[in-house]
């Protein structure tokens, strides 16, 4: 598994760093998140086809494509100031100008669409309420969640917007890896011995332990290569902000487990061998999205 694990990450995270490269230098395409944009809108759709999928599992039967398609309208809609200055008719992005209602436009037009798919089908398909009810939670939790991603990529200037991104995204894998590896090693005590039993209160404590100490190392020598500047030194807030994303990233972690624990199925998907689906890669980053989001806007860190 451990062996699979590195393999996979060894694709995975070369891609990811040429793409956060090619978007902080604005390369050719010139917009803050052009680049991540794409990669984002697929993560989105193979997540919530993946959460379909295991409702599916479990002997419902939502529609698929047009949910996948709400949902990454959904997600897109929380970059539309990206799309917008790209075709070339908007401001530079910042958080200033952000509107909140684009998501929630979107997603009510996407709920009446998949009212529409229901009824066209009914009732060949079962409990039409159940299906959209299922489809609207999934585009909920995945594009919705995963949608505060850009909001944070566009924090402030295109250097904050990268610090607090990158900064998000890595705390909480640092928190997974850190639990991860202090539980194999130490772990004793079972979180949740029914819902994840392979988790540890030795092996969360260890993940929030070493998050705490690679957010230290990120604003102290890594943040200032992206602002191109000093970072106001606030290690108290660094500290309080890996912890805030941490357990953020372990009910994140246990919510996947109670959607795949309902549905019988240990891995959302197979597609990715030692890591199983994008949900499970995901799953972490989900909840501590919207969290370090508001830790952002509230000027916990930053400028």
């Amino acid at each position: 598994m451990l062996k699979w694990r590195l393999i996979s990450a060894a694709v995975i995270v070369p891609l990811v760093l040429l793409l956060v490269w090619l978007d902080y230098h604005k390369y050719v395409l010139g917009v803050a998140g052009a680049w991540l944009l794409p990669l984002q809108l697929v993560i989105v759709g193979m997540g919530i086809a993946e959460v379909l999928f295991l409702f599916r599992a479990g002997g419902f039967k939502p529609r698929i494509k047009l949910t996948v398609l709400v949902g990454v309208c959904v997600a897109a809609s929380f970059s539309w100031f990206v799309l917008r200055e790209f075709i070339g008719f908007a401001t530079p992005t910042t958080t200033e100008n952000y509107d909140v209602r684009l998501p929630m436009i979107a997603l009510v037009f996407g709920v009446i669409a998949l009212f529409l798919g229901e009824i066209s089908r009914y009732p060949q398909a079962g409990s039409g309420l159940v299906h959209t009810a299922m489809s609207v939670f999934a585009i909920a939790y995945v594009a919705g969640c995963f949608g505060f991603l850009s909001y944070l990529r566009l924090y402030g200037t295109n250097g904050w917007g990268m610090a607090a991104l990158v900064s998000t995204i890595a705390i909480v894998k640092m928190n997974d890896t850190g639990a991860y590896f202090t539980g194999r090693l130490l772990g004793r005590h079972k979180m949740t011995p029914i819902l994840s039993p392979g988790k540890t209160w030795e092996g969360a404590i260890g993940g929030v332990v070493i998050a705490s100490a690679f957010s230290w190392l990120f604003f102290q020598y890594i943040a200032p290569t992206f602002v191109e500047s000093p970072v106001p030194y606030r290690p108290l807030a660094w500290i309080t902000y890996a912890i805030i994303l941490s357990l953020a990233a372990i009910f994140g972690d246990l919510a996947e487990s109670l959607l795949k624990r309902e549905m019988h199925r240990k891995d959302s998907s197979a597609w990715l061998p030692g890591l199983g689906g994008v949900l499970d890669i995901i799953d972490a980053v989900l909840f501590a999205a919207p969290v370090a989001y508001c830790c952002w806007e509230w000027k916990l860190l930053g400028v």
